[in-house]
């Protein structure tokens, strides 16, 4: 019985003597999971500022616990000004695990365009994302619908992800993935696509690796027709930085980026990116002192052309905390 007392500071010459083979060492079940090969260039996207052309009002509003109301309107002169509302519908929740689905619409009422996404985790390590799209045009009328349906299952240190777009008799798209910890810090998986259309089909077979520390982490994946390169390094605990890289073999063209992040404590956040293509921006944002409200503001301009595009964004949402500083 003096085997299984494990506590040192209890009594030190009983552990002394407990047997190498019944020490716990750390095995496969440890390593961290890596997340989907769908979001292995996650870090560096993060941090990618995203552009508005024209301004942008998007308001959030709790009904109940369960229930959230938005609200959406986008003025801009280079795409269609929209609005759109819609919400987040939930049923209950049995402590992480969702019971019932989670519901999400967005609907634009003049076109009747709207947007469904359906998510729920029977199990814990089990997802089912369905998302449908309904594409309307001025008259009223149905131009197309579009759907996707995936299936997740989740271990301590893999991912496995079941992908299917749009399927049709006559086309369709089907991914397969998984993505794998070898060890703490590396992770290499594979994905398999399978398209099918009235004039064949087509059968692609894509690598991915990870590596990913505590401040830094690297990502790629490679095809016999592209290669896509990611690098995300947090130089500060304000600053993050991160690089793009993405070749393309069939249409003979490289692209990329290099991206940084700054977090002020005040509430503040600035993004700025630099590219291939000549194109120089940033993105401001900062939340108000008065009221639940995310203010945000953008610029980019392409040196070749010598176009400016300049966004302006408020959010209200009750879930912001002001900023008193």
């Amino acid at each position: 019985m003096s085997y299984f007392c494990t506590d040192p500071k209890q009594n030190p010459q009983r552990y002394s003597k407990f047997p190498k083979n019944f020490f716990v060492t750390p095995g496969r079940k440890y390593y961290p999971n890596p997340g989907t090969i769908n979001n292995i260039h996650k870090k560096v996207f993060d941090i990618i500022p995203h552009y508005l052309d024209g301004v942008e009002l998007w308001m959030k509003k709790g009904l109940a616990p369960n229930k959230t109301l938005i609200t959406n309107w986008t003025l801009s002169h280079t795409t269609p000004s929209e609005f759109h509302i819609g919400g987040i519908y939930n049923w209950r929740c049995r402590g992480n695990i969702l019971e019932t689905p989670t519901i999400e619409c967005n609907i634009n009422p003049s076109t009747l365009t709207s947007n469904f996404k359906l998510t729920y985790y029977p199990i814990s390590s089990f997802k089912i994302e369905s998302q449908f799209s309904h594409i309307g045009n001025e008259n009223f009328k149905t131009l197309g619908i579009q759907n996707v349906t995936s299936l997740e299952y989740t271990k301590p240190y893999s991912t496995t992800n079941f992908c299917l777009y749009d399927p049709k008799k006559e086309a369709g798209q089907l991914t397969v993935s998984y993505l794998r910890s070898v060890t703490k810090k590396l992770a290499l998986g594979s994905e398999f696509f399978f398209e099918w259309l009235n004039k064949g089909i087509t059968t692609k077979i894509a690598l991915a690796a990870k590596y990913n520390e505590n401040k830094r982490a690297i990502a790629g994946t490679i095809t016999i027709d592209a290669l896509d390169l990611s690098y995300w390094h947090q130089i500060h605990k304000s600053i993050q930085m991160g690089t793009l890289f993405a070749f393309n073999r069939c249409s003979k063209k490289a692209y990329g980026a290099l991206c940084y992040q700054y977090d002020f404590n005040s509430g503040t956040t600035i993004r700025g990116m630099i590219d291939s293509d000549c194109s120089v921006g940033f993105m401001y944002e900062r939340s108000s002192m008065t009221m639940p409200c995310l203010m945000g503001f953008n610029l980019l301009f392409c040196i070749p052309t010598g176009r400016f595009t300049i966004g302006l964004k408020l959010n209200f949402d009750p879930t912001i905390r002001c900023n008193t500083k």
